[in-house]
Parts: structure tokens; sequence; C-alpha cells
């Protein structure tokens, strides 16, 4: 069994979505729940903290579109932060890069 947790806070400037553990598609409604809490807050600016994801599978990067087009529609920008260089290599595959803001 996958284990995953997200959390989320937010500021005026941005909504955080901080992550642990594997995210593959078994996580796909915590994630969406997450995502969507995100969505509907004010904050133009959503950043997802993979500081403490230790994988990420080739159907979470389609959620991370997925989430991508949702922000996309509603006005905000996606910025993935501090993955490590398993999880970079994931998004890079997927070309999550061309899509969404890595630092």
């Amino acid at each position: 069994m996958s284990t995953f947790e997200i959390s989320l806070t937010a500021t005026q400037l941005a909504s955080i979505l901080a992550t642990r553990g594997t995210m593959d598609s078994k996580v796909s409604q915590v994630f969406k729940a997450k995502s969507d809490e995100a969505l509907a807050m004010e904050a133009k600016q959503i950043t997802i903290n993979f500081r403490d994801l230790q994988k990420l599978d080739a159907s979470a990067a389609g959620m991370l579109m997925f989430f991508n087009y949702a922000a996309k529609t509603k006005g905000k920008q996606i910025n993935i932060t501090q993955a490590s260089a398993d999880v970079q290599q994931v998004l890079n595959r997927a070309n999550l890069g061309k899509l969404v803001t890595i630092k």
C-alpha cells in the first residue's frame, strides 16, 4: 500500500501543497481533494513542495498535468519546488517543465 501525505497551507500570495511519501495512482483521490481545495483559494500561485516526496510515478505525473490544466482555466500558475533527482527525472520524462515552473 502506498504511503502518501499531503497538506495545504495558504497565504494571500500562494497556496502551498506539501507532499510526503510515494505519489502514484493509488493516491489520486487524496491528491485531487487537496488540489481542488488549493484551486478554490484566492491565491494565483500554487506551489507543490516535493521536498519529502520519495517517489513519483508516471501516473502521478499525469495527475499533475490535469491539475495544471485545471489551474490554468482558473488563471492560476503551478510551481514545483525541491524535487529530488529521482522525482525530477520523472517530471522531465513527462515534459512537465514545459507546462509548470520547476525550481
